[in-house]
């Protein structure tokens, strides 16, 4: 009987530390595909904008090219939340550094989260 309480009395006090976990938001994968006229000044320029990115909600991110067009970049991050990542797009002093960086297309902005596994 002594363990069913003590049991008992475990689940109860952690509750609010599940209902917390559960009201997170949970990571999301953004994947951003464009066009660049020239790959070292582009990545220049992103590697320059890590911290920004990193205080913006950045968890990670992963920089691919096209193997048939290497200036097509398909960039994939990994950010903290899909609110912080969408207000990250949006930001116009983004826009304007990803012309400067020599960015030439619209970006293409997808969303994704991960799946169970």
């Amino acid at each position: 009987m002594k363990r069913i309480l003590f049991v008992l009395m475990m689940i109860f006090i952690s509750l609010p530390l599940f209902a917390n976990d559960r009201n997170r938001s949970t990571p999301v994968w953004m994947m951003v595909v464009h066009e660049i006229e020239d790959y070292e000044e582009w990545r220049f320029v992103f590697d320059s904008g890590l911290s920004t990115r990193q205080s913006a909600g950045e968890l990670s991110f992963e920089i691919n090219r096209d193997p048939g067009d290497p200036s097509q970049i398909i960039a994939i991050f990994q950010w903290d939340t899909a609110e912080r990542a969408q207000a990250f797009v949006d930001d116009p002093t983004v826009r304007n550094a990803m012309k400067a960086a020599g960015v030439v297309s619209d970006p293409i902005v997808t969303f994704y989260k991960g799946a169970p596994r």
